[in-house]
C-alpha cells in the first residue's frame, strides 16, 4: 500500500510539471504573437525627372513705352480734333485746332501738334469745351513696347537682374502668355513700403495671331490693361523632382536654406530614410540634388509616422 501511495504521488507531481510545461509554451506562443511586428500601410510614388522653374509672381498695370499728355499752347475753346483715338500720328502732326477768339478781335485757329509719334490713346475733350494752359487735350503713346512696373520687396531684390525673362498675362487673352524681360532695376529702396520699383519691357507686335486689328490699331496690350507678371529665377531641365510637403525639415522660401532635410522610401519592404540635398523650389515641387534615385519609390502618404527600418505595406 505504501509502495502504492509513493507510485500515485509521483503520477501526480509529474501531471502537474507537464501542466505547468504546457502552460508555459503556451505563453511563449502568445507573447510571440503579440510581439510580432506589424506592417505600416504606406503610399509611394516612383521619383522622375522633370523641369522645374524657381519664380516670383507681381501684377501691375501696362503702360505704353512713351506715354505723353499734350497741351495747347494758347487758351481757347476746342473747335475740333483731326485724329480719332486709335489712330497712328507722326511727330509734329497737327491733331487739334483751338480758337482764340476774343470779343473784338480776331485771331488765326491755333494749332495743337503731337510732340511724338505713336498713337492717339486718349481724347479728352468735346466741341466747344474750355481749353486753358493746363488743360490737357489728348493722350498720345507709343504701344510697338510697352512696360509694366512692379514694386519688389528689398528681400527678393538680389534675385533680380537685368536682361531676366518675364511672363506676362492679361485677361483678354487668357491662354496666351506674351515674353518681356526686366530693363531697369531702381537702385533705391522706399524707406516706407520697403520696396523698390523694376520695369519690365514687353514686345508689342500689331501682328500678334489672336487679335482682330480694331480702333486700336492693331496692338494686342494696351494701357491700362491689368497683368500678371511671372519672373523666372531659374529653370532646370530634367530635373529630379519631388512633392515638397514629403521632406521633413525644411523652411517655406523659395531659396532652401542650408538644414538637414531628409525624405522616406521603401526598399524590401523596409523604410529607408534619405538625407537630402535640395535645389530649387516651385510651389508644391522641389528639386533633389542629392540623396534619392530615379526609380526610387518615395513615400507620399504615411511619411510622418514612419521612422527608418520600419516595416511597411504598400497599399
Amino acid at each position: 500500500m505504501k509502495k502504492i501511495g509513493i507510485a500515485i504521488l509521483i503520477l501526480f507531481v509529474l501531471g502537474i510539471v507537464a501542466m505547468r510545461i504546457v502552460q508555459t509554451r503556451e505563453s511563449d506562443t502568445d507573447k510571440s504573437d503579440s510581439q510580432q511586428e506589424k506592417a505600416i500601410p504606406v503610399e509611394v510614388i516612383p521619383v522622375t525627372r522633370g523641369t522645374i522653374r524657381s519664380t516670383l509672381s507681381f501684377n501691375g498695370d501696362i503702360k505704353g513705352r512713351d506715354q505723353v499728355s499734350v497741351f495747347s499752347e494758347v487758351p481757347g475753346r476746342l473747335l475740333r480734333y483731326t485724329v480719332v483715338e486709335g489712330d497712328p500720328i507722326k511727330k509734329d502732326q497737327v491733331i487739334a485746332f483751338i480758337d482764340r477768339a476774343v470779343t473784338g478781335m480776331e485771331f488765326e485757329e491755333a494749332k495743337v501738334k503731337s510732340p511724338i509719334g505713336g498713337t492717339v490713346g486718349r481724347l479728352y475733350l468735346d466741341r466747344g469745351d474750355a481749353v486753358l494752359l493746363q488743360t490737357p487735350i489728348a493722350l498720345m503713346v507709343k504701344m510697338d513696347t510697352v512696360l509694366i512696373r512692379v514694386d519688389v520687396v528689398e528681400r527678393e531684390l538680389p534675385f533680380i537682374r537685368k536682361g531676366m525673362k518675364a511672363e506676362i498675362q492679361v485677361d483678354a487673352y487668357p491662354e496666351e502668355v506674351f515674353i518681356g524681360e526686366v530693363k531697369r532695376i531702381s537702385p533705391v529702396v522706399d524707406p516706407v513700403s520697403r520696396t523698390a520699383p523694376v520695369e519690365i519691357s514687353i514686345p508689342n507686335p500689331p501682328s500678334f495671331p489672336p487679335f482682330v486689328k480694331g480702333e486700336s490699331g492693331g496692338f494686342p496690350l494696351l494701357p491700362g490693361m491689368y497683368a500678371e507678371v511671372i519672373l523666372v529665377l531659374e529653370e532646370h531641365e530634367d530635373a529630379l523632382v519631388i512633392p515638397f510637403d514629403v521632406v521633413v525639415g525644411v523652411g517655406a522660401v523659395h531659396i532652401l536654406p542650408l538644414q538637414k532635410k531628409v525624405t522616406f522610401v521603401v526598399e524590401e519592404n523596409r523604410v529607408v530614410e534619405r538625407e537630402l540635398k535640395l535645389g530649387i523650389r516651385d510651389g508644391e515641387r522641389v528639386e533633389v540634388l542629392e540623396g534619392l534615385r530615379e526609380g526610387d519609390f518615395l513615400i507620399v502618404s504615411g511619411e510622418r509616422i514612419v521612422k527608418d527600418g520600419d516595416l511597411v505595406e504598400i497599399k
